[in-house]
C-alpha cells in the first residue's frame, strides 16, 4: 500500500498561528520538540504534516494524525511511531514496516509512505 500528501507550508502557518491549539491537536510533545529551534518550523511542521496524511492513506484512513508521530534520526531520515490503535490497523496488514520520505520546494511540503512486506 502506498500513501502520498501534499501541504501548503503557509496553510500550516496560518492554521497554528490562528489556532495554537492546532499545534498540539495535531503533533505530539516530541515532534514540537524536535523542531521548536529550526529556522524553518513550519516547514518542518508541514513535512511531518504531509507525512501522517500519507501515512493514514497507505493504512487505508481510519486514523488522526495525533495517531502517527513523524520523527528524524540522526541522519536526519524520517521514522514513524504509531499509536496503539494506529499499530492494530498496521499489524492486520501483516507488513514488516512503514517507510516513509519528506521533500520540500517552492512553499509545499510532499510526504510518501510504503507499506513494506520483507520478501526472502
Amino acid at each position: 500500500m502506498l500513501g502520498i500528501d501534499m501541504v501548503n507550508v503557509e496553510r500550516i502557518e496560518l492554521a497554528i498561528k490562528r489556532r495554537e491549539r492546532f499545534l498540539y491537536r495535531v503533533f505530539s510533545p516530541e515532534e514540537i520538540e524536535e523542531v521548536k529551534n529550526r529556522k524553518k518550523f513550519y516547514e518542518a511542521l508541514a513535512g511531518k504534516f504531509a507525512c501522517k496524511e500519507a501515512v493514514i492513506k497507505a493504512l487505508g484512513g481510519g486514523l488522526s494524525p495525533k495517531d502517527i508521530s513523524v520523527m528524524h534520526r540522526e541522519d536526519g531520515s524520517p521514522y514513524i511511531i504509531l499509536s496503539d490503535r494506529a499499530r492494530k490497523k498496521f499489524e492486520s496488514f501483516m507488513v514488516n514496516s512503514i517507510v516513509v520520505s519528506i521533500s520540500h520546494d517552492g512553499g509545499f511540503a510532499i510526504a510518501v509512505a510504503m507499506l513494506e512486506k520483507e520478501v526472502i
